[in-house]
């Protein structure tokens, strides 16, 4: 899940920045008040060697964890985007962020089966989900709607939060907060429509993951 940005520059950690988006907003629905929850605090301990995680990974250490703040383990190198030997160093997270992120944990999580509809519904009824999706270095991931992959395209996998679908253009559409920042789509946000998610390049479907949560409102 380390993709790369318009540049071809290789960012790290896109798992733990859409986990740790997810749960921001769930513990924010849940207590009323926004906290921006550590995508480093969940990608030290989920990333495998040569960079990525797995989805069902990152949802059982949410599950078993919780989610920790970004004050107590900052993602961000002097508030640049990560590489990834910043951002596996498991050591950077402390008795205390642990302690923290205690409060802030998963009740259940599922995979949703890879059908736009049943997408859609799970991100209305569960305050959004997670996706991978694949990608390429097209030049379009900086527009408010990327562009398929061509099929001889080298393909990236990239993780990202889904906040919402609707109909675009006669189109079923996710609407997706990509972790690259605000300079890419508007604001950060950009749209991904039926004709993305259901293709194919050479390595597979463009949709590889899909995960949903339940906050644990006990903790």
């Amino acid at each position: 899940d380390a993709a790369a940005d318009s540049r071809g520059v290789v960012r790290a950690g896109c798992g733990g920045q859409a986990w740790s988006t997810y749960g921001s907003v769930l513990e924010a629905l849940h207590t009323g008040t926004f906290e921006e929850r550590s995508a480093k605090f969940i990608y030290a301990q989920t990333a495998v060697p040569g960079g990525g995680s797995a989805g069902r990974t990152n949802c059982q250490l949410v599950h078993d964890q919780g989610f920790g703040h970004e004050s107590l383990t900052p993602s961000y190198e002097d508030g640049s985007p990560p590489h990834e030997p910043f951002m596996i160093q498991r050591q950077d997270i402390t008795d205390h962020a642990r302690n923290e992120a205690a409060y802030a944990k998963v009740y259940a999580y599922a995979s949703v089966p890879f059908a736009i509809d049943l997408i859609a519904q799970a991100a209305q009824l569960s305050h959004g989900l997670v996706v991978g999706i694949c990608g390429s270095n097209n030049g379009t991931w900086r527009n408010t709607q990327p562009i398929i992959p061509g099929y001889q395209e080298t393909i990236w996998r990239h993780w990202v939060y889904v906040g919402g679908a609707f109909l675009k253009n006669g189109k079923k559409t996710l609407c997706i907060l990509n972790s690259w920042g605000k300079n890419f789509g508007d604001d950060g946000w950009q749209f991904i429509n039926e004709d993305y998610l259901l293709g194919r390049t050479k390595s597979g479907p463009n949709l590889f993951g899909a995960w949903t949560l339940v906050y644990n409102t006990n903790t």
